[in-house]
């Protein structure tokens, strides 16, 4: 079974920067910032709920709305509990579209390469 986690807000509590883009106008290099990430708490009951997947044979698939150009520190910053690093789709650096757009896109690129999820984790 082919099983989506989304990263922040899932996976990762970043309530300590929303605040830098629900003010107008939002500040979303600051929000994207790897100092304001280091800051980032994992919820490790959603991790936990991950890797007993991933255990029991299942495959897991992280899809963020993160950047391409932000995967370096995000594998770094989930590698810690992922070994091996599940599959992570992450948006183009000039794609500004909303989440919900991006991630319905991915999704059809998972099912177009034969990827079936049949359940998602998201905020």
């Amino acid at each position: 079974m082919d099983i989506i986690f989304d990263i922040d807000g899932t996976l990762l509590d970043i309530s300590h920067r929303l605040h830098l883009i629900k003010r107008t106008p939002p500040d979303w290099e600051e929000f994207r910032n790897p100092l304001q990430k280091r800051w980032d708490e994992p919820r490790l009951p959603i991790i936990k709920v991950a890797i007993a997947l991933h255990k029991a044979g299942h495959q897991v698939i992280l899809c963020s709305g993160r950047r391409e150009s932000e995967r370096e520190g995000t594998v770094e910053s989930l590698s810690r509990f992922f070994s091996p690093m599940p599959l992570l789709c992450m948006r183009e650096d000039k794609d500004f579209r909303e989440d919900t757009k991006v991630k319905a896109e991915m999704l059809e690129t998972l099912r177009n390469q034969g990827f079936n999820p049949v359940m998602a984790f998201d905020d």
